[in-house]
Protein backbone atom coordinates (compact mmCIF):
# COMPACT_ATOMS: atom_id res chain seq x y z
CA UNK A 1 0.00 0.00 0.00
CA UNK A 2 1.06 3.77 -0.59
CA UNK A 3 2.60 5.49 2.56
CA UNK A 4 1.08 8.93 3.67
CA UNK A 5 1.83 10.78 6.54
CA UNK A 6 -1.38 11.57 8.71
CA UNK A 7 -1.00 14.65 11.28
CA UNK A 8 -2.49 12.59 13.76
CA UNK A 9 0.47 10.24 14.27
CA UNK A 10 3.26 12.50 14.58
CA UNK A 11 4.30 12.46 10.79
CA UNK A 12 4.20 8.08 10.85
CA UNK A 13 3.62 6.96 7.60
CA UNK A 14 0.33 5.08 7.50
CA UNK A 15 -0.82 2.97 4.53
CA UNK A 16 -3.28 3.32 1.85
CA UNK A 17 -5.48 1.53 -0.32
CA UNK A 18 -4.08 1.71 -3.59
CA UNK A 19 -6.26 2.90 -6.53
CA UNK A 20 -4.21 1.76 -8.98
CA UNK A 21 -1.07 -0.79 -10.22
CA UNK A 22 2.25 1.06 -9.63
CA UNK A 23 4.91 1.46 -12.34
CA UNK A 24 7.55 -1.71 -11.15
CA UNK A 25 10.54 -0.68 -9.63
CA UNK A 26 14.32 -1.55 -11.35
CA UNK A 27 14.81 -4.27 -8.93
CA UNK A 28 10.69 -6.27 -9.21
CA UNK A 29 9.29 -6.52 -11.53
CA UNK A 30 5.75 -7.97 -12.10
CA UNK A 31 2.64 -9.02 -13.99
CA UNK A 32 0.10 -10.32 -13.73
CA UNK A 33 -2.80 -12.56 -15.72
CA UNK A 34 -6.84 -13.29 -15.05
CA UNK A 35 -8.42 -15.45 -16.45
CA UNK A 36 -12.03 -13.96 -16.18
CA UNK A 37 -13.93 -15.92 -13.87
CA UNK A 38 -12.05 -17.43 -10.98
CA UNK A 39 -7.87 -16.85 -11.17
CA UNK A 40 -5.14 -14.26 -10.85
CA UNK A 41 -1.34 -15.53 -11.38
CA UNK A 42 1.14 -12.83 -10.65
CA UNK A 43 4.48 -13.41 -11.84
CA UNK A 44 7.49 -11.80 -9.85
CA UNK A 45 10.62 -11.20 -10.60
CA UNK A 46 13.74 -9.48 -9.26
CA UNK A 47 14.65 -9.02 -5.33
CA UNK A 48 11.74 -8.78 -2.99
CA UNK A 49 13.04 -6.73 -0.06
CA UNK A 50 12.71 -3.42 1.90
CA UNK A 51 13.36 -1.49 -0.89
CA UNK A 52 10.66 -3.02 -3.14
CA UNK A 53 8.15 -4.66 -0.30
CA UNK A 54 5.67 -1.80 -0.81
CA UNK A 55 5.19 -2.28 -4.67
CA UNK A 56 4.38 -6.40 -3.95
CA UNK A 57 2.04 -5.14 -1.44
CA UNK A 58 0.29 -2.76 -2.96
CA UNK A 59 0.20 -5.60 -6.43
CA UNK A 60 -0.99 -8.26 -3.91
CA UNK A 61 -3.75 -5.98 -2.38
CA UNK A 62 -5.12 -5.10 -6.45
CA UNK A 63 -5.08 -8.80 -6.92
CA UNK A 64 -7.20 -9.37 -3.93
CA UNK A 65 -9.32 -6.56 -4.86
CA UNK A 66 -10.71 -8.10 -7.93
CA UNK A 67 -12.99 -10.84 -5.87
CA UNK A 68 -11.13 -13.98 -7.23
CA UNK A 69 -11.66 -17.24 -5.89
CA UNK A 70 -7.58 -18.10 -6.20
CA UNK A 71 -4.10 -16.09 -6.47
CA UNK A 72 -1.35 -17.35 -7.58
CA UNK A 73 2.26 -15.62 -7.00
CA UNK A 74 4.49 -16.96 -9.13
CA UNK A 75 8.43 -16.50 -7.57
CA UNK A 76 9.89 -18.41 -9.72
CA UNK A 77 11.88 -15.57 -10.77
CA UNK A 78 12.90 -13.81 -7.48
CA UNK A 79 16.15 -13.77 -7.07
CA UNK A 80 16.30 -12.92 -3.04
CA UNK A 81 13.55 -12.87 -1.04
CA UNK A 82 13.79 -10.76 2.15
CA UNK A 83 12.03 -11.20 5.84
CA UNK A 84 9.79 -8.20 5.05
CA UNK A 85 8.51 -9.97 1.86
CA UNK A 86 7.81 -12.82 3.62
CA UNK A 87 5.71 -10.86 6.07
CA UNK A 88 4.39 -9.67 3.24
CA UNK A 89 3.14 -12.75 1.44
CA UNK A 90 2.43 -13.91 5.20
CA UNK A 91 -0.04 -10.87 5.43
CA UNK A 92 -1.84 -10.81 2.02
CA UNK A 93 -2.04 -14.59 2.45
CA UNK A 94 -4.40 -13.79 5.17
CA UNK A 95 -6.18 -11.28 3.71
CA UNK A 96 -6.94 -13.32 0.61
CA UNK A 97 -8.64 -16.17 2.80
CA UNK A 98 -10.51 -13.10 4.36
CA UNK A 99 -12.43 -12.50 1.25
CA UNK A 100 -12.88 -16.23 0.73
CA UNK A 101 -9.33 -16.14 -1.66
CA UNK A 102 -6.73 -19.10 -1.45
CA UNK A 103 -3.32 -18.06 -2.38
CA UNK A 104 -0.72 -20.00 -3.18
CA UNK A 105 3.21 -19.13 -4.01
CA UNK A 106 5.40 -21.36 -6.56
CA UNK A 107 9.10 -20.71 -6.14
CA UNK A 108 11.62 -23.19 -7.26
CA UNK A 109 14.81 -20.96 -6.30
CA UNK A 110 16.62 -22.51 -3.65
CA UNK A 111 17.22 -19.45 -1.61
CA UNK A 112 13.59 -18.78 -2.24
CA UNK A 113 12.31 -21.97 -0.91
CA UNK A 114 14.41 -22.32 1.93
CA UNK A 115 13.74 -18.72 3.17
CA UNK A 116 9.86 -19.88 3.18
CA UNK A 117 10.58 -23.31 4.56
CA UNK A 118 13.18 -22.79 7.59
CA UNK A 119 10.98 -20.08 8.39
CA UNK A 120 7.73 -22.34 8.51
CA UNK A 121 5.76 -20.27 6.07
CA UNK A 122 5.70 -22.94 3.44
CA UNK A 123 2.07 -24.29 4.68
CA UNK A 124 0.57 -20.94 4.82
CA UNK A 125 1.63 -19.52 1.69
CA UNK A 126 0.34 -23.38 0.30
CA UNK A 127 4.07 -23.34 -1.17
CA UNK A 128 4.12 -25.28 -4.52
CA UNK A 129 7.33 -26.06 -6.85
CA UNK A 130 5.28 -26.32 -10.22
CA UNK A 131 1.99 -24.25 -11.19
CA UNK A 132 0.68 -27.89 -12.26
CA UNK A 133 0.09 -28.78 -8.90
CA UNK A 134 -2.49 -25.96 -7.60
CA UNK A 135 -5.71 -27.33 -7.86
CA UNK A 136 -8.04 -25.62 -9.87
CA UNK A 137 -10.12 -22.87 -8.15
CA UNK A 138 -13.60 -24.84 -8.04
CA UNK A 139 -11.39 -27.47 -5.80
CA UNK A 140 -9.50 -25.29 -4.03
CA UNK A 141 -11.69 -24.30 -1.18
Amino acid sequence: MAHTTNPASHGLPRRTAPTSPLDDSADLRTTSSYDGIDRITLQVDGEIDLATVDQLGDTLDIAIAKGVRQLIVDLRGVSFLGSDGLNCLAEASQRAEATGCRLYTIATQPVVVRTIDVTGFAPALRLRGDPATVPPPDLAL
